[in-house]
């Protein structure tokens, strides 16, 4: 499987580092998945699915996930490949004042589509 990041915009605020989208094959086609975070901690970077912000009963913000998997290992393993596209996408282009380029790819046969 190929994790592709297709776009990055850098939004720096707290530990918002930005936004990626990506691009997964699967039956033919690519699964578009945009809007993805791209949070900065402890100078590591991780990625999270989109999400939208609510208020649960007791005014407490909340995000709610929008694309998920049923397969909690399946999720667990296309989180991992994301991270992977992202830390060799980060990498390649670290230093870079412009934002990267788009298209670095990651493979991964964890991933079972």
């Amino acid at each position: 499987m190929t994790v592709t990041i297709t776009k990055f915009n850098k939004y720096e605020s707290g530990a918002l580092y930005g936004f990626v989208d990506i691009a997964v094959p699967i039956w033919g086609t690519n699964l578009n998945i945009k809007g993805c975070k791209v949070f900065c901690k402890d100078g590591k970077h991780f990625l999270t699915m989109p999400s939208r912000e609510y208020q649960d009963e007791a005014g407490e913000k909340k995000y709610a996930v929008i694309i998920g998997l049923d397969d909690n290992e399946v999720y667990k393993k296309m989180m991992t490949a994301m991270n992977d596209a992202w830390n060799l996408y980060y990498q390649a282009n670290l230093g870079a004042v412009q934002p990267p380029p788009p298209n670095q790819e990651y493979i991964s046969d964890d991933v079972p589509f």
